[in-house]
């Protein structure tokens, strides 16, 4: 009997395996990427596409009880996060699929699941990378990393942003800015440092702090320690720093982004969150279009492999970042 007219699905039908069995090993059973776990806290959408956070700041400190309770004022601070959709979308050609022997179409799905399982990653960079890496507007009016984020000890304005290119002064300078953190009250935020991201560029320099056991120290005639020029004499000493935070290369922190770096820090005390918060909605997501007799197959004469995903990014605890461009 003539069976011409009878539709071969077998690697048509192979091709949507491989997408899921590849679907599971980049996003079911991968965990998140090391740099969006030391960035991020992540919000569920209970409140539906809207997540409204608010937060906190008490002005005052624990007081003796004498006369009656004294109301502690809060200053609020609420931020709204709105859910967005991302989408990404492989077509491959009809013939492509129905006459391929050697499993060129297996590969080309695995590299389209291997670049897509970044999303994550990507959007917390396009966050990051905004206004020139200062970041969106924070819950406090002023941009992520800044110079004058307000309502410091005292009425003060503090900050997490620095200029200085990556080595152990201005690490420890960063370190201590981080620890010393207060509230209006004067109260600590008690953020500790945990993680120091780096380029590929800074990668020596970031060992070089969190890792080696000794580490040159030079002076000047004026007796000026770990000065950048002028030094008439270095001795190796032991390196405090070493273990203390760990270390991260950022592949992203290249080009002009190169000489930039982070330091993050982990919150001591529960009920504060990471510098970036991730609302996720629907995690990415399966969508194929692979019917011969779909619209979009029969207009186009392709299959379409594709993912989608509801979720936002939205600056967080900016006292848990501090970020240097490396410009001096």
């Amino acid at each position: 009997m003539d069976q011409s007219h009878v539709i071969n699905n077998a690697a048509l039908d192979a091709s949507v395996t491989s997408f899921r069995t590849a679907f599971d090993e980049f996003f079911v059973n991968q965990g998140d990427d090391p740099l969006v776990t030391a960035f991020t806290e992540d919000l569920s959408n209970e409140n539906g596409s809207i997540a409204q956070v608010i937060f906190e700041d008490t002005i005052g400190l624990w007081r003796e009880f004498i006369g009656g309770r004294e109301t502690i004022v809060v200053r609020p601070n609420v931020l709204n996060i709105t859910l967005k959709t991302y989408e990404k979308t492989m077509m491959i050609r009809r013939r492509d699929v129905r006459y391929d022997k050697i499993g060129v179409v297996e590969r080309r799905i695995r590299r389209f699941l291997s670049a897509a399982a970044s999303y994550k990653v990507e959007l917390l960079h396009e966050m990051l990378f905004l206004n020139a890496g200062a970041g969106p507007t924070a819950y406090d009016g002023v941009a992520l990393f800044s110079a004058s984020h307000p309502n410091g000890p005292a009425g003060a304005t503090q900050s997490n942003l620095g200029t200085a290119a990556l080595s152990h002064a201005a690490f420890n300078a960063a370190y201590a800015g981080m620890a010393s953190l207060g509230r209006e009250s004067s109260d600590p935020f008690y953020v500790l440092p945990r993680t120091l991201v780096v380029g590929p560029t800074n990668r020596a320099p970031g060992l070089e702090i969190t890792a080696a056991d000794l580490r040159s120290q030079g002076i000047t005639a004026g007796g000026v320690l770990d000065a950048a020029a002028s030094l008439v004499a270095s001795a190796a000493i032991s390196n405090v720093n070493s273990g203390v935070v760990n270390l991260v290369v950022n592949p992203r922190l290249t080009g002009t982004r190169a000489a930039w770096w982070y330091l993050l820090g982990a919150p001591v005390n529960a009920g504060q969150i990471k510098p970036a918060m991730y609302l996720e909605g629907m995690p990415p997501t399966e969508q194929l279009d692979v019917a011969l007799d779909s619209p979009t197959v029969m207009a186009t004469d392709r299959y379409t492999y594709g993912l989608i995903a509801d979720g936002a990014y939205a600056p967080g605890m900016w006292q848990s970042a501090f970020w240097s461009n490396g410009t001096t």
